[in-house]
């Protein structure tokens, strides 16, 4: 007769009842009081054991009932659930069932004061259990495969700390200095994207301040690159994304937790913003953000400049103010409205910065020529015109000797410097590294070696590679110090000895934006 009868299903159903729930129960008690006998140990009752007890039974009860409403089953082996239960305690660990049966065995043995029960049977049922449920998981491999294959990795066979959790717990005990606004308007429950500005390392820190809820984040593939951090940004809710080319990888994995009602934050910008001042969503990102469907929150983030700019290299302890806006839908104009409910919610754009502290000879990073004269120079003086930098109030004005600088925004002084022409060619000292894999998790890069290096109109010429003009995809940046340049081919960084990596960008962009770029 085939399971598929409900007369068969309802005999199993009854037979898994009796064996685990009666038969196996007994069997666990009579085991403990055999070692009560031989061991000599009197019954001696504690008082906790009915809170322990409970504990094991409310747990027990919580994962069948998610077991129930999202497997579709119960946990009955021969019948197994049509659906992977992800939901409830098996957020937390894949066997809740299991370890809630443990731990009614050791309430009940210190409930009835049974030292064989508490610590022999109870302690002692890990030995059984953990090696049954390896046992079922090959089965759920087979079934559930890449859904599987994720469930596995996010969550542990028995509890994990929780370093998210962690993490959300010194935020809010006050390891960063954050001020939230609007956070009614993050959905409790359900999914829904997160977008935000990007001006600081740790601006995850500041916007998962606004919710007990876990927000996953996108990241670059870089930081997942080292063993150490890899292994952090797997447990604070971390996407890898490859930036520097079309990631359907990344793009899978937030579909899928947005179908899970996760919250995901963007930081739509892409990279850090050098200058300290909103730049804008790409085009294609914005679309995309749209198409997905989900409510999308904006997020303005107001004060991460002063705390970590991009250029230094350098955090610091600095109050930031996070804003959430009202939850929105996207249309046809959707980077339109993206950045405009952005910017909406920022106190100042751009942004002040104290230089106090701070490493100015790095301003170099951002500042490639004298805002006075625009002549070459090594912040903060000009050795040219002699104009010196300073800085008051967060703002920063440059002056010859003599002169009363203006006092304005550091994105505001620069803007002389970035508005120049490139020059013909842009050289300097590099060590080239490339990617073996571009698909997958990020590995660490293969270093090639260091050479001379010549950027110009034509492409990219190291001592070690050659990256015509037409071959170029796309043009990022990697830290203050690391230009990354895909093809189609693959992904190769330039970590620059004596150029800065934006300035080599911008040159990049310009050259290869301009009409008479050499086509494919």
């Amino acid at each position: 007769m085939s399971r598929s009868s409900p007369w068969v299903r309802a005999a199993i159903v009854v037979a898994y009842f009796l064996a685990f729930w009666l038969a196996l129960p007994a069997a666990l008690y009579s085991v403990g009081r055999y070692f009560d006998a031989a061991l000599g140990w009197e019954l001696d009752s504690h008082p906790w054991g009915l809170v322990v007890l409970l504990l094991g039974l409310g747990a027990l009860s919580w994962s069948m009932l998610a077991l129930w409403r999202e497997g579709k089953g119960l946990p009955v082996s021969a019948l197994p659930p049509p659906k992977l239960a992800k939901r409830g305690p098996y957020r937390w660990v894949r066997h809740p069932i299991y370890l809630g049966f443990q731990l009614a065995v050791v309430g009940w043995g210190l409930l009835v004061g049974s030292k064989g029960l508490t610590w022999v049977v109870g302690l002692g049922l890990t030995w059984l259990w953990v090696p049954y449920a390896l046992l079922e998981e090959r089965g759920l491999a087979k079934r559930f495969r890449q859904d599987w294959t994720r469930y596995e990795r996010r969550t542990g066979l028995l509890p994990r700390l929780s370093l998210y959790g962690l993490v959300l717990v010194l935020v809010r005990l006050g390891l960063v200095r954050v001020r939230v606004v609007g956070t009614e308007n993050i959905p409790k429950s359900g999914p829904a994207i997160l977008v935000a500005n990007h001006l600081c390392y740790v601006d995850f820190l500041f916007v998962s301040r606004g919710s007990w809820r876990k927000m996953w984040f996108p990241t670059t593939a870089e930081a997942w690159r080292h063993p150490v951090s890899a292994w952090f940004l797997a447990r604070l809710a971390s996407v890898p994304v490859r930036r520097y080319r079309v990631d359907p990888a990344a793009c899978r994995e937030v579909v899928r937790l947005l179908r899970e009602g996760e919250l995901v934050c963007m930081h739509v910008e892409g990279e850090r913003a050098p200058l300290g001042e909103y730049r804008g969503a790409p085009e294609g990102l914005a679309d995309l953000i749209r198409r997905l469907g989900a409510p999308v929150v904006p997020v303005g983030i107001s004060g991460a400049y002063d705390v970590g700019p991009r250029w230094s290299d350098v955090i610091r302890r600095r109050p930031v103010e996070v804003r959430f806006g009202t939850p929105m839908s996207l249309g046809t104009e959707a980077k339109r409205q993206l950045d405009a409910a952005i910017r909406r919610l920022l106190l100042e754009d751009p942004e002040r910065i104290d230089l106090d502290g701070l490493p100015i000879h790095k301003l170099g990073r951002i500042l490639w020529c004298c805002p006075s004269c625009l002549a070459a120079w090594i912040p903060p003086k000009c050795q040219t015109c002699g104009a010196e930098l300073r800085s008051v109030r967060g703002l920063v004005g440059i002056a010859r000797p003599g002169d009363t600088p203006a006092y304005v925004t550091l994105a505001e002084l620069a803007r002389p410097v970035w508005a120049l022409p490139p020059p013909t060619s842009l050289d300097c000292r590099a060590e080239v590294a490339t990617e073996v894999r571009m698909v997958g998790t990020p590995r660490p890069l293969q270093v090639l070696g260091t050479g001379t290096l010549e950027i110009s109109r034509d492409g990219i010429f190291h001592d070690l590679v050659d990256l015509p003009a037409g071959e170029i995809r796309s043009v990022t940046t990697e830290r203050a110090d690391t230009l990354q340049v895909a093809t189609r081919a693959g992904m190769w960084q330039f970590k620059l000895d004596g150029l800065s990596a934006f300035r080599a960008q911008q040159a990049l962009t310009t050259w290869l934006g301009s009409s008479d770029k050499p086509q494919p």
